[in-house]
């Protein structure tokens, strides 16, 4: 992987995209409103022989037409328009497949959850002793 998910805008991504090659993949999100940004990012990206995947919501998506594979996730909903309910089921999925591969990721798993949890909960002081209650 290239290493391009760690934020900073469009600037950023670019940059960390330029050290991409052969044998590195790039999986590109765009939904509706679709990003230019993301197009050209990923079609830079295939031009230094790095695999693109793109996870969109239709196949006529401007992303799809510079990918090497494809991932459609519609986005249709009887509610909601342009819903990404399927694209977050896709990205679980993928990366729960990632996470399979690696042997530690039970324990890394539980490492997160036991970090996270504690934002999760609410906590309030006990008015009397003090301490804090669940």
């Amino acid at each position: 992987m290239c290493g391009a998910c760690d934020g900073g805008g469009t600037q950023e991504a670019a940059r960390r995209l330029a050290r991409c090659a052969r044998g590195d993949v790039l999986v590109a999100i765009s939904l509706p409103r679709y990003s230019k940004d993301t197009v050209r990012l990923a079609d830079f990206t295939r031009t230094r022989r790095a695999h693109v995947i793109a996870l969109i919501d239709v196949a006529e998506a401007p992303l799809g037409r510079v990918a090497d594979s494809l991932l459609v996730a519609p986005s249709t909903h009887p509610v909601m328009p342009s819903s990404a309910v399927g694209a977050l089921a896709v990205i679980e999925a993928m990366a729960v497949a990632v996470m399979r591969l690696n042997p530690d990721s039970v324990r890394i798993a539980r490492e997160l959850s036991d970090l996270v949890v504690s934002h999760l909960t609410a906590q309030r002081p006990d008015r009397q002793s003090g301490e804090k209650v669940k």
